[in-house]
């Protein structure tokens, strides 16, 4: 090996030491600066089905309906399922999908969720609008069953 090579190979172990160091160090930050917000935080329930593709974007307490409601998007695309979760026990009561005013199934990102006046309200960031959901309609749609979206307030 010639002496370029070794020190070009040298060069990328110590530039590889030197970024994992920078990662560590900012976590170590990260959970310093943080440390006793997460020691005094409770575990409510698990994310649902994190390791079949779904990422969550938001998370509320529907005092109504006593649920927690998950929102978020597939990481493949498909149909966003918005999850009902159980206070009490932390487990999954259903997961429906929005039906849009077209008859289609939701297939965007789900962010953030908050409810007012017998209406739930999920936004739909890449289109720059809320999709409109009854309570009531909400609370009877059965799990793996769609609830429809009952009007869209257009944000642009």
């Amino acid at each position: 090996m010639s002496s370029g090579v070794k020190k070009g190979v040298i060069a990328a172990i110590i530039a590889v030491a030197a970024l994992t160091g920078l990662i560590l160090g900012a976590n170590m930050g990260y959970r310093a600066k943080f440390g006793k917000f997460y020691s005094a935080s409770e575990n409510v329930f698990t994310i649902p089905d994190t390791g079949s593709g779904f990422i969550a974007q938001d998370v509320m307490t529907e005092t109504y309906l006593q649920r927690h409601i998950v929102t978020g998007y597939m990481k493949n695309g498909s149909e966003t399922p918005v999850y009902l979760i159980k206070p009490e026990s932390g487990e999954v009561d259903r997961k429906v999908f929005i039906r849009l005013e077209d008859n289609s199934i939701y297939k965007g990102q789900a962010g953030g969720v908050a409810a007012s006046n017998g209406l739930v309200y999920v936004a739909d960031p890449d289109n720059m609008r809320l999709l409109v959901l009854d309570r009531t309609l909400l609370e009877l749609t059965s799990d793996g069953k769609s609830v429809p979206c009952m009007g869209v307030v257009d944000l642009k």
